[in-house]
């Protein structure tokens, strides 16, 4: 579990919310697009809930400067700040199952 240390608005004390990670349990990819600049796209089913539009960004520094993709959920930009549409907060291990499964579809 994440701890996150959040303060409200006028208070000075800090208070601790624990957010549980969800664990993938199943998850079917639905659709795939791959881009010119290696970025890829996707829609999948995640434990019977299903997300569009969600994708796997490239960066070269994702762990200690090593290069690796991260899932970014889809947003809107208001003003000058951007709002994503939903969260996923899966577990590190649901995480990976699903890029590597992306990877390795989008390569077919």
């Amino acid at each position: 579990m994440a701890t996150k240390v959040t303060k409200k608005a006028g208070s000075t004390n800090k208070e601790k919310k624990v957010v549980k990670k969800i664990a993938v349990t199943n998850f079917e990819i639905i659709r795939i697009h791959v881009f010119d600049n290696g970025n890829i796209s996707f829609d999948a089913t995640i434990n019977g809930m299903t997300f569009y539009n969600v994708s796997l960004v490239w960066t070269d520094k994702l762990n200690d400067n090593e290069g690796g993709y991260f899932i970014s959920e889809p947003s809107r930009k208001v003003g000058d700040k951007y709002y994503k549409y939903f969260y996923l907060n899966l577990n590190d291990e649901g995480l990976d199952k699903i890029i590597d499964a992306v990877v390795e579809a989008s390569n077919e």
